[in-house]
C-alpha cells in the first residue's frame, strides 16, 4: 500500500502529503479546546507535541487504510518556496457540498503541486484548508479533485492568483470549488497573431458574436479564425451604428479550406468556441455592418471527470426541424433522472422561453417548442441538467 504520510521521529511533525494538513488542522483545534479549557491543559511543552503526532499518526493510519488504490499521490515541498497563502474551500460535486472525508483537493501552477490537503469538519460542513505555495506573485493557481465516492480525478472550474501570505476564504464563509467546468473554454487572454505576407489570398467577415446568449459588448473581446490550430485572422470588435461588430480579414492560400472561429469573451476571461464555421473563398464578402454574420460562442458546461463518460447527456441535445415555422421539437437523452430546464434567448440576450420540469426520468425525452409568441431570427437553446448545461441555436421563419 501506499504510504500516504511521511513523519520525522525527531520532532514528530508531518513533512508531506495532505494527511498532514488534516492532522495539523485537528491539532490546532485541540490547542483551541485546551486553552479555553474545554480539555485539560497539558503540564509541559513536550505533551503537546505527544497529542500532535499521536493526532498525525492516527489520522494518518485511518486515511491511507480507507484511500482507493487509485487515488493520486500529490506532493508539495514547502521548503522550495519562500511563500505561501491560504485558501479555506469547500467541495461541491455535481451540485451538492461533499460529505466524504476520503476526498482530496490539491493546488496546481501549470502542471506542478503547490499545495494539497483533505478535508475537516468544521461544524458548517467539511472545509479543506489548504496551504499553497509560490514565489511569483500573480501566478495563476488552478486546482484539482479527487473524489472518493467515484475513485476519480476532477479538473475544477475555479481560480485565484497567487499573493504572498494571502487568505482565500473562511470557514463560514469558504472558497467554492466544483467538478463543473467551461468544458471546451478555457481562461485567460490568448495572444492570437497572423502574419498576413505568408497568404497570397484573403476574404472578410463582418461579424457579430453571442457569448452564452449575450452579445458582445466588452471592447477587449476579441475574435479569430483558424484551420486547426492555425491561426488566420483576429479582430478586435468596432463600434458601428448598429451595434458592436468584428471586422476579420482571414488569410489563406487554399480555395474550399474549412475556416473555423474562436472568441475571447474579456468580461468572463473565457477562449470560447464559435459554432459557426466558413469555406475560404479568395476576396469573398460575409456580412456587412447592417446585417453582420451571426456567430454564437458557447461552452458546453459539462462535468470534467478524467476519462471518464458524460454522466449527464447520452449524446447531443437536437432541435428539428431547424429552421422551423410553427413548431419544434428538443431531442435529449439523459443517463440519470433530474431536473431539467429548458430555455430560449434571442441574440439580445432576451429570455424570450422558458420551461422546467421538476424531475425526468433517464431516458429520451422530447420536449415541443411553439413559435407563436417568437419574432423570425436565431435564438440559442439551453438545457440546464443540475450546474451543467448544453446548447445550441435554433432558426425561427416566418
Amino acid at each position: 500500500m501506499r504510504q500516504h504520510y511521511i513523519i520525522s521521529e525527531s520532532d514528530g511533525v508531518c513533512r508531506q502529503h495532505w494527511a498532514c494538513n488534516r492532522a495539523d488542522a485537528v491539532w490546532k483545534q485541540t490547542m483551541t479546546d485546551s486553552v479555553q479549557g474545554r480539555i485539560g491543559r497539558p503540564r509541559r511543552q513536550s505533551g503537546f507535541q505527544e497529542m500532535r503526532s499521536a493526532a498525525i499518526v492516527l489520522l494518518s493510519l485511518l486515511i491511507a487504510s480507507s484511500a482507493s488504490a487509485q487515488a493520486p499521490d500529490w506532493q508539495v515541498n514547502p521548503s522550495n518556496f519562500e511563500s505561501n497563502m491560504s485558501v479555506a474551500a469547500a467541495l461541491w460535486i455535481d451540485g451538492s457540498e461533499t460529505t466524504n472525508v476520503n476526498d482530496i483537493v490539491a493546488a496546481f501552477a501549470g502542471d506542478e503541486v503547490r499545495g494539497v490537503t483533505g478535508p475537516v469538519d468544521s461544524g458548517s460542513g467539511l472545509r479543506f484548508f489548504l496551504t499553497v505555495y509560490s514565489d511569483a506573485p500573480g501566478e495563476v493557481i488552478t486546482f484539482k479533485a479527487y473524489v472518493a465516492a467515484e475513485d476519480r480525478v476532477f479538473d475544477l472550474a475555479e481560480t485565484t492568483t497567487f499573493a504572498a501570505n494571502g487568505i482565500v476564504g473562511t470557514v463560514s464563509d469558504p472558497f467554492i470549488l466544483s467538478t463543473t467546468t467551461l468544458g471546451s473554454c478555457s481562461r485567460g487572454r490568448p495572444g492570437w497573431s497572423v502574419n498576413p505576407p505568408d497568404f497570397e489570398s484573403n476574404m472578410s467577415v463582418t461579424a457579430e458574436v453571442t457569448f452564452e446568449g449575450v452579445l458582445s459588448g466588452d471592447a477587449g473581446d476579441l475574435l479569430a479564425a483558424f484551420v486547426d490550430t492555425d491561426v488566420r485572422g483576429v479582430a478586435s470588435p468596432t463600434d458601428t451604428p448598429s451595434g458592436q461588430a468584428f471586422f476579420l480579414t482571414v488569410y489563406s492560400n487554399t480555395s474550399g479550406e474549412d475556416i473555423s472561429f474562436v472568441a475571447y469573451d474579456a468580461l468572463n476571461d473565457l477562449v470560447i468556441p464559435v459554432a459557426e464555421s466558413l469555406a475560404f473563398v479568395p476576396n469573398a464578402i460575409h456580412g456587412h455592418p447592417g446585417a453582420p454574420f451571426a456567430m454564437t460562442a458557447s461552452c458546453e458546461l459539462t462535468s470534467t471527470a478524467v476519462d471518464s463518460p458524460d454522466t449527464f447527456l447520452d449524446g447531443s441535445v437536437s432541435a428539428y426541424p431547424n429552421p422551423f415555422r410553427d413548431a419544434a421539437t428538443l431531442d435529449f437523452q439523459l443517463s440519470t433522472s433530474g431536473a431539467v430546464t429548458i430555455e430560449l434567448v434571442d441574440l439580445l440576450g432576451r429570455r424570450v422561453w422558458r420551461t422546467t420540469s421538476d424531475r425526468l426520468p433517464a431516458g429520451r425525452h422530447q420536449i415541443p417548442i411553439g413559435s407563436s409568441r417568437l419574432a423570425s431570427g436565431v435564438y440559442v437553446y439551453r438545457v440546464t441538467f443540475g450546474m451543467r448545461a448544453r446548447f445550441g441555436t435554433i432558426t425561427v421563419t416566418r
